[in-house]
């Protein structure tokens, strides 16, 4: 069976000169974003697919499903999504880029660490991806930035201000998809 990938050319802000890709493919996860650890035994996961459809799962740490939720964004909120990752730099660093910036920021030089927040795992995927006029054919990256949202109030970095971005517009859909109200716009 042959499947017709659509894709999704994204222009981004001039001063960024990136541009990039996505399927629209409904079984392809563009955005995979899913918490682990902190106090609580439960954790959620969405997954984003090309198409716009968004899952919600809420799981223990075994697997066991307590809550699931399907809906669906328009195209415009799934490249908004994908462009705040693509804008904070999140293809193109490394767990270990994070903890140098954290490190080079903080006074005694090391990695902040808050034993009882989550940690954040972020999966993106596209077809394809340019910045600064060199081409990349399908990209993608999985990055684990421990209480992003938190972090973001101390240190001034693009990628741990861009998950915790990415971690108050998952909690925002998390919240529409439990009231059944429709999916509130993305906000910085």
């Amino acid at each position: 069976m042959l499947t017709v990938l659509l894709l999704s050319t994204v222009a981004l802000s001039a001063a960024s000169k990136s541009s990039f890709t996505f399927s629209s493919d409904p079984e392809e996860v563009v955005l995979l974003v899913t918490y682990i650890g902190g106090t609580i035994g439960i954790h959620p996961t969405f997954r984003l697919y090309g198409d716009g459809r968004l899952e919600y799962v809420l799981a223990d740490v075994h697997g066991k499903e307590f809550e699931r939720h399907e809906g669906s964004l328009d195209f415009q909120e799934v490249e908004n999504i994908l462009r705040v990752a693509v804008e904070s730099n999140l293809l193109e660093i490394s767990e270990d880029g994070i903890k140098s910036k954290l490190k080079a920021q903080n006074p005694t030089g090391d990695v902040p660490r808050i034993t009882d927040a989550t940690s954040m795992i972020i999966m993106i995927s596209l077809t394809s991806f340019k910045k600064r006029g060199e081409e990349f054919g399908p990209t993608s990256n999985q990055l684990t930035v421990h209480a992003p949202t938190i972090l973001e109030r101390y240190y001034d970095i693009p990628e741990i201000h861009g998950c915790a971005i990415l971690s108050r517009r998952m909690s925002a859909l998390q919240r529409s998809f439990k009231t059944g109200t429709d999916s509130p716009t993305l906000k910085n």
